[in-house]
């Protein structure tokens, strides 16, 4: 199965290892495009002024790492998409090239189903994409949500629950299915 995985996925340090940890374990193959990579680079540095480097490097890794992985937008195709915001074009173009199965993203409402019955395209939040894959991989998205709350708690110094972690970061029927 191909996902291709919108900037607002990508941008939150945890729901990205997240979903990353689920494509290495070999659940999804991810796609993306340069474009996304620009949104979650800009989006990123909105966040983190300082983490230019850090984030090349990952950028970096995952293009090595997923080597097949990345796509590139086709004008000819973003000429025949009608989204209500123009800017998420290329988005459904490249999930349309990448030839994905589903485009998780968390900005559902900008993409209506019409569109996406019309290219083909399966549309997920990251929290259903998910929960779709914990019915035939549960360890393996217990573990990476593991993972990833463990990490958050050594970066802030904070004590929280698995289920306020993943309910913060956008995933509450994931906290449910695992608590």
């Amino acid at each position: 199965m191909r996902a291709f995985l919108d900037a607002c996925v990508l941008v939150p340090t945890a729901l990205r290892g997240i979903l990353l940890r689920m494509a290495e374990a070999g659940a999804f193959e991810p796609v993306w495009s340069e474009r996304v990579f620009e949104e979650w680079k800009r989006a990123d540095l909105r966040l983190h002024p300082d983490a230019g480097g850090a984030l090349a490097v990952e950028q970096a890794l995952l293009r090595d790492r997923w080597r097949t992985s990345m796509v590139h937008g086709d004008a000819t195709l973003e000429a025949q998409i009608d989204l209500p915001d123009e800017n998420d074009i290329h988005v459904l173009a490249a999930a349309v090239t990448a030839r994905a199965d589903f485009l998780v993203t968390a900005n559902t409402r900008d993409f209506p189903q019409s569109a996406m019955t019309r290219f083909g395209v399966g549309l997920r939040h990251p929290d259903a994409f998910l929960l779709q894959l914990f019915d035939g991989r549960a360890d393996d998205v217990a573990q990476a949500a593991a993972m990833e709350h463990d990490l958050a708690k050594q970066a802030t110094g904070e004590e929280f629950t698995k289920r306020a972690f993943l309910k913060r970061i956008g995933l509450p029927r994931v906290a449910k299915a695992l608590t």
